[in-house]
């Protein structure tokens, strides 16, 4: 799911490859080495003004914490030493939460220092966050610290009771009212914040990463792909790649967490043709998809029914299903895409009868809509299915291939594979396509030939007439 176009393949030279597509402690009370070498930060005042105020670390401040983290780096990775040193430091983080996560090296600070934070003392983090939550969520930098505190939830959701009960203890002697709400608590105050305010959320363009993770929290499933988004420089056409091939991780989380993941999931219906065609809105619904086909499909297959269902019924002047406007579209075809790679195979099939059937070779030849063709083709699972689309696109592989489309034909070889059938019919008409099928001794330089997706006569460089027969293959 690239943010941008997607990028073309390196071109061979008889098949253009790839078309464009136009995110103080118990003990022993010393100090721990960091603090004797860090003296308490310096108060800003900036971090005490309001949000519209947009507050201020001094670079003394920012010093202090680089330094602290530095210390905490290189401390033991476990002792009372290291406890008091996280303990100290995440006390001064909770003062000044708001100046750190809005603050572009204060931020980056801050989310590594959460990796080092217990349980207790991350929730008195967030929520000092969440009274700014509108300010943060939108804020460049802000919504990274949010989504790195979402993060931690595999990790703290793993503490034993015991470790708990050890918190607990800690802050009855440190004199500690109790009132802090429990990680599960602030999690579904999130999400109850953020359904408030869907549409908001969901379309701002930084807010955006907030919803995606939080849906990926609540159904106890990170997405490799997202996880890496913010960060990346790599192209579009990469990032779809990776998108794909990413194995998800799960964790367990409480049963009122997937009940909040269907609950908020259903705001998008709410407002489904705005989570169709806007691009920012549109890549939560797709994580959505990803989150519930792994954790909820009931509700997931409802979900994508309602977004065939209003595609299917938009007017159309043109011939055929109105459906296939869209996936001509940038922006809903990317999340047809989704669609198409979440659907169960009984609807996957009606899909096709109703829509795709006869319109496999237009699809295939458009610059955008032979995208969402091959996650169709990827999705396909049964011979049922493979017979009247093989024998409805197998005749212009060829042409598919000259048009700069390889992934259509690809994507076709690997049904073939996936489902065992025509095998032996797609390998013919690929040695067809790649001019190697006659004669026969031509077939051994088969391998080059598809690496590269070039022609024969192309990459052994020989000048051909038309009618005339082919040579034999030499061995060089």
């Amino acid at each position: 799911m690239g943010l941008g176009p997607r990028s073309p393949h390196k071109a061979g030279r008889q098949f253009p490859i790839g078309g464009k597509r136009g995110r103080g402690a118990k003990g022993s009370g010393r100090p721990p080495r960091g603090r004797e070498q860090h003296p308490r930060p310096p108060a800003d005042r900036g971090s005490e003004r309001t949000q519209d105020a947009h507050p201020h670390l001094s670079p003394e401040t920012l010093g202090y914490f680089r330094q602290a983290l530095s210390a905490l780096k290189e401390a033991p990775e476990a002792g009372e030493e290291r406890e008091l040193m996280v303990h100290n430091v995440l006390k001064e983080v909770e003062a000044q939460a708001l100046a750190l996560a809005t603050n572009r090296i204060g931020s980056e600070m801050l989310q590594e220092l959460l990796g080092f934070s217990p349980l207790k003392p991350l929730c008195r983090i967030w929520a000092a966050l969440r009274s700014n939550l509108r300010f943060v969520a939108c804020h460049r930098c802000g919504v990274h610290v949010l989504q790195s505190t979402l993060l931690q939830l595999p990790r703290l959701l793993r503490n034993t009771a015991e470790e708990e009960e050890k918190e607990e203890e800690e802050e009855e002697e440190n004199g500690k009212d109790g009132s802090l709400e429990t990680l599960e608590e602030l999690v579904l105050g999130l999400a109850s914040e953020v359904c408030d305010d869907f549409l908001f959320y969901c379309g701002d363009t930084h807010g955006s990463f907030l919803v995606r993770t939080l849906l990926q929290v609540l159904g106890g499933t990170l997405l490799e792909s997202e996880r890496a988004r913010p960060g990346g420089s790599k192209s579009s056409e990469t990032q779809r790649v990776i998108a794909r091939e990413c194995k998800p991780t799960d964790f367990e989380v409480p049963e009122a967490f997937l009940n909040c993941l269907q609950n908020l999931s259903s705001c998008f219906l709410k407002d489904i043709a705005v989570f169709i065609t806007d691009k920012i809105s549109s890549f939560c619904l797709q994580v959505a998809l990803q989150v519930l086909h792994r954790k909820l499909p009931q509700f997931c297959a409802y979900l994508c029914n309602a977004v065939i269902g209003y595609l299917s019924t938009r007017s159309s002047s043109a011939a055929g299903s109105p459906l296939l406007l869209f996936l001509r579209d940038q922006t809903s075809s990317r999340l047809l895409e989704q669609v198409l790679l979440v659907l169960e195979p009984p609807r996957l099939q009606s899909l096709f009868e109703d829509h795709f059937q006869g319109q496999l070779q237009i699809l295939a030849a458009h610059p955008i809509a032979n995208f969402p063709l091959q996650r169709f083709l990827d999705s396909i699972s049964t011979p049922e299915l493979l017979s009247p689309v093989f024998e409805e696109l197998s005749p212009a592989l060829e042409a598919v291939l000259a048009q700069g489309h390889p992934g259509v034909v690809i994507a076709l070889v690997g049904a073939c594979r996936r489902v065992g059938a025509y095998q032996a019919q797609v390998l013919q008409l690929l040695l067809e396509a790649f001019h190697c099928a006659e004669p026969s001794s031509r077939q051994v330089a088969c391998v080059p030939l598809f690496a590269t997706l070039t022609a024969y006569e192309v990459y052994y460089e020989l000048t051909e007439e038309e009618g005339v027969v082919p040579a034999e293959h030499q061995v060089r």
